[in-house]
């Protein structure tokens, strides 16, 4: 196997994974924002147990 060959395989990888993002775009941007949203009421959530007992 030439490495021609290996980088040519290596192109219609990432070209057919490039080709199934624009259909899934708003789908991740959504995603990564409700993941955002739950990891910042997670914090808050040990912040406000943290000034808790912080108070005691």
């Amino acid at each position: 196997m030439s490495m021609n060959a290996f980088f040519y395989g290596l192109k219609s990888i990432f070209y057919a994974t490039f080709e199934l993002l624009p259909p899934l775009g708003d789908i991740a941007n959504w995603g990564f924002i409700g993941i955002m949203s739950i990891l910042f009421l997670y914090w808050m959530s040990v912040l406000t147990k943290d000034a808790k007992d912080a108070k005691k």
